[in-house]
Formats: structure tokens, C-alpha cells, sequence
């Protein structure tokens, strides 16, 4: 199973997201964009597609990339990593995600399951080293859903709790290892647009 993910990458993905927006074409076929702040505040980006089928007015389904630096407090938030002179780039992450909508799709709470493959870069300012590996994270989460204007611009925010494990590469530099915690709390604010 692990192997197939990993063949995943951006080329692959690219095609899929055309697909999305020639099924948003379709009549009653709605399709959604969202980008996350975050990402772009630290050299990076994001890019959420999200189709609602026509045969549905609570259910989505979607995939995301993204790729950024990852912030001090993002790494010194595991007591492991504090301190221990690391930089950490996500160099690529993608995944799928399906969300279900209590009132209708991109309206009010929701809740929603992902699963996410996340390529890392680690350096040790110490030891002037880097290495590469990757995770696999299945995460549930749940948000709110805020349109404040007349038209299909809305505001997502979200939080997730999952687990994440290592599926690749290696997390150790010289005697030092960076510390991949199972548990993955995911907080997140998206801006989206509907077609």
C-alpha cells in the first residue's frame, strides 16, 4: 500500500484537479477552491479542490497540496524537538479528504475525514545535514463554515485530531533524531471560493 502512495506526486495530482473543475462543469456539479493563509506566510502554498456531486447537498469530496516552512512553534510544540536546532521544510504534502455538512455543502458545521501523504526536509543547523522522509496521516475533524457576503465567497475553520506515522526515509541526523509524534492536532483557517 505504501508503495503505491509513494508514487503519488505533483504531475499526477495536477490532471485530477482538471478533472474536478470538468465535473464542476456538469449541471448541479459544484466545485470549491480554498487556500490556507499559512502556507503562503512561510514560503510555501496550498491548494484545496472540493466537489460537491450533484446527487448530493451534504457531502464533498476533495484533495489538497501544499508544500512550506515549517514554523519554530510548530516544531518546538514537541517538548522533543525544542531547542535541538532544527529547520524542517514540508517539501510536498497532498491528499483526499471527504467532508459531510449538517445544513448544505460550504454552509454552517461540518465535520470531515483526510488522509494526507507529507514529504519532510530536515537540517540540523548543528551538523549542517540534511535528511529526507515521509508520513502518512489519517486525520477527522470537524469546522465551521462562515459566508459572510452576497456572494460565493467563505471563511473555513477547522480542527483536526489524528494519527500520523513515518512510511519513509529517516528522521536521524548524526546522533540526533527529529521526533515525529503519532498524535497530529491540526488546526485550520481556509479561504474558499464556489463555482
Amino acid at each position: 500500500m505504501f508503495s503505491i502512495l509513494k508514487r503519488f506526486s505533483l504531475p499526477t495530482l495536477i490532471p485530477l484537479f482538471i478533472s474536478a473543475q470538468q465535473l464542476a462543469a456538469q449541471p448541479s456539479n459544484q466545485i470549491s477552491v480554498e487556500i490556507d493563509p499559512v502556507p503562503y506566510l512561510n514560503n510555501g502554498f496550498a491548494l484545496h479542490t472540493k466537489l460537491k456531486p450533484s446527487n448530493s447537498d451534504h457531502f464533498a469530496i476533495g484533495m489538497s497540496i501544499y508544500a512550506m516552512n515549517m514554523p519554530d512553534a510548530f516544531i518546538d510544540a514537541n517538548p522533543k524537538n525544542k531547542g535541538e536546532s532544527w529547520n524542517v521544510r514540508l517539501t510536498s504534502g497532498y491528499g483526499f479528504f471527504g467532508e459531510y455538512f449538517f445544513n448544505k455543502v460550504n454552509t454552517k458545521w461540518f465535520i470531515g475525514t483526510l488522509v494526507n501523504q507529507i514529504n519532510f526536509q530536515i537540517e540540523n543547523e548543528t551538523f549542517d545535514k540534511k535528511k529526507s522522509f515521509a508520513t502518512l496521516a489519517f486525520v477527522t475533524y470537524t469546522g465551521y463554515n462562515w459566508s459572510p457576503f452576497d456572494f460565493n465567497m467563505y471563511f473555513k475553520l477547522a480542527l483536526g485530531v489524528g494519527y500520523t506515522l513515518k512510511i519513509s526515509g529517516q528522521n536521524t541526523i548524526e546522533n540526533r533524531t527529529y521526533d515525529i509524534n503519532p498524535l497530529v492536532i491540526l488546526p485550520a483557517m481556509h479561504i474558499g471560493y464556489t463555482f
